[in-house]
C-alpha cells in the first residue's frame, strides 16, 4: 500500500508542476495578447498616419503641377503680348510707308 502512496503523491507532485506549467504558459499567452493588441493598434494608428502623409503629399503635387502650368501659361502669355508688340509696331511702320493712310491721320489729328 505504501508503494501506491508513493506512485500516488508522485503522480500529485508531476500533475501539480504541470498544473504550474500551464499556469504560467497561460500568463505568458495573456502577455502575449495584450502586446499583441497594443501593437496592432500601434500598426493602425501608423496606418492612419501614412495614409494622411500620403493625402498630404498627393495635395501639394496636384498643387506644384497646378503653379507650374500657371506659370508656364503666364509666361506663354507674356511672350505673346510681346509677339503682338513687335507686330503692332510693324503694322504701324507699314502704315506710315502708306501715303493715302498717312495723309487720313493726318486729317484724323487735325480734327482733334
Amino acid at each position: 500500500m505504501e508503494e501506491k502512496d508513493t506512485d500516488l503523491d508522485k503522480l500529485l507532485s508531476q500533475m501539480k508542476a504541470k498544473d504550474e506549467t500551464i499556469k504560467f504558459y497561460s500568463v505568458n499567452n495573456d502577455y502575449a495578447i495584450k502586446n499583441n493588441n497594443t501593437f496592432k493598434g500601434e500598426i493602425d494608428l501608423l496606418k492612419k498616419e501614412k495614409d494622411d502623409s500620403d493625402t498630404k503629399i498627393r495635395e501639394l503635387e496636384r498643387r506644384i503641377d497646378e503653379m507650374y502650368v500657371s506659370r508656364k501659361s503666364e509666361s506663354a502669355m507674356l511672350l505673346e503680348i510681346e509677339h503682338l508688340k513687335d507686330d503692332n509696331i510693324r503694322l504701324l511702320q507699314m502704315l506710315k510707308t502708306t501715303e493715302e493712310v498717312f495723309y487720313n491721320i493726318i486729317k484724323y489729328k487735325k480734327l482733334f
